[in-house]
């Protein structure tokens, strides 16, 4: 299904990263350049031999050159023409890839050799380093676009397209409006492929190099429509730890927890995304309030409860640092982390993306959803069917060779999922 997603690398007013840029379009250019070199020599061979009058004695042959010469021309110049696209594709990627007036404000962003339609190599071991000194990293792009084709063409499944909703052609519109979460669909989603790409071994990846632990599990996973004009996104600055831990956060190796939103779709700033703040401009931000009311919308003495402050805190907004970036892009963060939604400006704007959560296994105050609760409807057994051991053990299904998978629990599995391959857990390892 069409969604009527447009590219939105035109309208950022982004700059592109210092850096050679070796690839593959560049080889490209300079192999066509020494042919065209060598094409040109040709020309001027036959231009002479045709002057001085060589070639009249063969007059097929004449018209068999200036044919050749004829699509030679245009052979180049549709080259050229084709290797100048490429350039401005690339030049246009790539401006998505660090926001312009953001470089001075943030060291958060990886550069990991970002080229378009290839994710291209990432050390993780930085991801890491930048997420726990600042309480964030942004990786853009880090899902190659081909990698979220199967997940956008499902999202019909779930939310209107922008032209459904803003043309009032999709009779879904009316969930979306006055509420900001009404536009919140829960895991396990209407779309296998969208569950799939939830837990992608590339997300587990960088959710066990964040953490830094071998065994970790998604404890929340929820797709976000949001629409311009269908409600307020514009939020607060706040944490998201109340909804996310019966504690408070830790800093502390083994003890923190990971949230990601996964931009599907181009976000710029005129959609909305999510800004944060470093954790170097709040040290020692105790966790009561949690939520600092926007400069100009409380005063001081309202009484919004002991979690809000109405103070406006200027430094916060001033320090917030945006997430913009194309399709692909990961905002990872700790739920201590401070942060919030933007509003959406572009003129029948969409913003589609998933919002993930990820814990130490051993963390059981870490909580948001018990998988269990929806582990009889159907889009749970569709996305099991299709899921690897390794994905199924992100929700808490034991690995294989664990003592639970006896002959019993085997035969029972095989009667709940028909359609799961067993062979993982027969084989023990």
């Amino acid at each position: 299904m069409d969604l009527g997603i447009r590219s939105a690398f035109a309208a950022t007013g982004a700059t592109a990263p210092r850096g050679t840029d070796h690839t593959l379009a560049g080889r490209i250019a300079w192999i066509t350049a020494l042919r065209l070199a060598f094409l040109v020599l040709l020309l001027g061979a036959t231009a002479t031999l045709y002057l001085r009058g060589e070639l009249a004695r063969y007059p097929f042959s004449l018209r068999i050159v200036f044919l050749t010469i004829g699509g030679g021309f245009a052979l180049a110049g549709s080259i050229m023409a084709a290797c100048a696209a490429d350039g401005l594709r690339s030049r246009s990627a790539r401006a998505f890839y660090q926001p312009a007036g953001l470089a001075h404000r943030t060291g958060k962003w990886v550069d990991r050799g970002f080229h378009p339609g290839d994710r291209g190599p990432m050390d993780l071991t930085d991801a890491a380093r930048a997420w726990s000194e600042d309480g964030f990293v942004v990786l853009p792009g880090f899902i190659a676009v081909e990698d979220l084709k199967p997940a956008v063409d499902e999202l019909g499944l779930m939310f209107p397209s922008a032209d459904g909703f803003h043309d009032g052609t999709d009779p879904r519109r009316e969930r979306f409006l006055g509420d900001e979460f009404a536009g919140i669909d829960e895991f396990p989603f209407a779309s296998a492929e969208l569950s799939l790409l939830a837990v992608s071994h590339c997300l587990l990846d960088l959710a066990e190099a964040l953490l830094g632990e071998a065994d970790v599990q998604i404890y929340g996973a929820e797709a976000w429509a949001k629409y311009t004009g269908a409600a307020d996104y514009d939020q607060d600055m706040h944490r998201d730890y109340l909804g996310h831990t019966m504690l408070v956060p830790s800093s502390a190796p083994g003890f923190r927890q990971l949230e990601m939103i996964v931009f599907l779709v181009d976000v710029p700033e005129e959609l909305g995304p999510t800004h944060l703040v470093p954790r170097k401009h709040i040290p020692d931000r105790p966790a009561v309030p949690n939520w600092f009311r926007r400069p100009g919308l409380g005063e001081p003495g309202d009484d919004l409860g002991r979690f809000t402050d109405a103070s406006g805190s200027p430094q916060l907004y001033e320090a917030e640092v945006s997430a913009a970036g194309p399709a692909g892009t990961v905002v990872a963060f700790e739920v201590g982390t401070f942060h919030r939604g933007t509003q959406l400006t572009a003129p029948r704007g969409v913003r589609y993306n998933m919002h993930l959560n990820f814990r130490p296994s051993a963390i059981q105050w870490g909580q948001r959803r018990g998988w269990a609760y929806s582990a009889f409807k159907r889009e749970w057994s569709e996305f099991v069917d299709r899921a690897t051991p390794r994905q199924l053990q992100a929700f808490g299904f034991p690995p294989p060779g664990h003592p639970y998978w006896t002959p019993e629990t085997l035969a029972g599995m095989a009667l709940r999922y028909p359609n799961l391959d067993l062979t993982p857990w027969h084989a023990g390892g």
